[in-house]
C-alpha cells in the first residue's frame, strides 16, 4: 500500500467541485475524454478513501483495545492485592502438575 498524503483526497474533491462550479456556470458541457479521466481519477480517489477509512479503523481499534488492557489490568491488580491483603499469612504451593504417585493414591 503506498502512502499518501494527507490532504490529497480533499483537495482533488475540492478541484474537481471547482472545476464542475465553473464548468456549470459557463454552461460549457463536458467533452467524453475529460469524462473518462474524471472516472478514473474517480476511481483512484475512492481507492484512497477506501485505504484512509481502513487506516481510521486500526487506529480506532488499537485505541479502544489499549483503553480495555488499562482497565483489565487495573482490575486484576486490586484482585491480586486483594487476594495479598486478605491471605492471613498462609502460603499456597499450587500443584499444577500432579505426581504419579498422587494419582496412584486416589486410585
Amino acid at each position: 500500500m503506498s502512502v499518501v498524503p494527507i490532504g490529497q483526497l480533499s483537495a482533488s474533491l475540492n478541484a474537481f467541485h471547482e472545476d464542475f462550479l465553473s464548468a456549470g456556470k459557463a454552461g460549457d458541457p463536458l467533452p467524453a475524454r475529460q469524462m473518462l479521466v474524471l472516472a478514473r481519477t474517480f476511481a483512484l480517489l475512492f481507492k484512497i478513501a477506501k485505504n484512509l477509512e481502513a487506516e481510521v479503523a486500526i487506529h480506532r481499534l488499537n485505541a479502544s483495545v489499549d483503553k480495555s488492557r488499562g482497565i483489565l489490568e487495573g482490575a486484576s491488580r486490586e484482585v491480586m492485592e486483594q487476594l495479598v491483603l486478605e491471605s492471613d499469612g498462609k502460603v499456597i504451593h499450587p500443584n499444577f502438575r500432579q505426581s504419579q504417585s498422587s494419582e496412584k493414591d486416589r486410585s
